[in-house]
């Protein structure tokens, strides 16, 4: 069984017992009854969780935290799951221990949460909603891979209807190459776009209408159609083609009877032949053009 974790007390944290009435000079921090204490643990003994959403990290965005953190200190704790013997993962704050870092501080403020660490990890970014639409759906598919999760389970737990979801899991179809540039762009592109452009197959689109999407923007029906445009025609339907070759059949079966009875055929029957010659050649001439 782990050490316990050495709490702190500091005027930066309410250390309050859980339940506890707060006084209106210790609302700093509200402590959700669910967790423990606020505790103070070193830097060293923590590492990202694994499942952890977010991959992106800003680095000037971290050093101006660093700066607010070194003016007014750490305000709110991070959140923290066991993960062995004097070893926890980082389930929610890694800005805050990386700034830390770059403060050269030793230990940092935290709660130490009880659950399963993926969804707790989820969770809390869902209700910040500050993980990108890549992140999003990587994570959802964590949950769906190792965890063995539904799609309704994972939609019920960040409160998403499950056709959204799907939406969001669409995105990891989307080659690396993309994953990897949208972060840069996050702001301007939004989610429901990023999905309709996992929809495209072609290479060449898909990298023309992504780099349209980084310029002057694109919007999601520019997307289908070019998709419509560029899918190859669909085969005909079999009944079609059934009916077809019982119409050719039949037409080449009267034809050889037209043959033996051509002493029988007057005029009219003629300018009635070359009419249906004129309409075979078109009808050849456009699958010439095709092919």
């Amino acid at each position: 069984m782990p050490p316990k974790p050495q709490r702190t007390v500091s005027h930066m944290v309410d250390q309050r017992p859980m339940g506890a009435v707060p006084s209106r000079g210790s609302m700093t921090l509200g402590i959700s009854r669910d967790f423990q204490t606020v505790v103070s643990l070193d830097i060293e003994k923590l590492s990202p969780h694994p499942a952890q959403p977010r991959r992106h990290f800003d680095d000037a965005s971290i050093a101006n935290l660093a700066a607010n953190i070194a003016e007014f200190g750490q305000i709110t704790p991070i959140l923290v799951t066991e993960a062995g013997p004097d070893r926890y993962h980082i389930i929610a704050g890694e800005r805050r221990v990386r700034a830390l870092k770059l403060l050269d501080k030793t230990s940092v403020y935290a709660i130490v949460a009880k659950g399963d660490g993926a969804r707790l990890a989820l969770i809390d970014n869902e209700q910040r909603e500050n993980l990108n639409a890549v992140d999003q759906a990587a994570a959802y598919q964590r949950l769906l891979d190792d965890h063995a999760m539904a799609i309704e389970e994972i939609a019920a737990m960040v409160n998403k209807s499950p056709a959204d979801l799907r939406l969001t899991l669409q995105i990891n179809h989307l080659p690396d190459t993309i994953k990897r540039e949208y972060p840069a762009v996050a702001e301007r592109i939004p989610r429901s776009l990023l999905a309709e452009l996992a929809y495209v197959t072609d290479a060449d689109l898909l990298a023309k209408l992504w780099a349209a999407a980084k310029g002057d923007g694109v919007t999601r029906e520019q997307i289908r159609a070019a998709r419509r445009e560029k899918a190859p025609p669909k085969p005909p339907d079999g009944n079609v083609l059934r009916r077809v070759s019982t119409v050719l059949t039949k037409t080449d079966k009267q034809i050889q009877e037209l043959e033996l009875n051509v002493e029988a055929l007057a005029p009219p029957h003629y300018e009635q032949l070359v009419s249906l010659r004129d309409r075979i050649d078109r009808l050849l001439s456009t699958q010439t053009a095709k092919s």
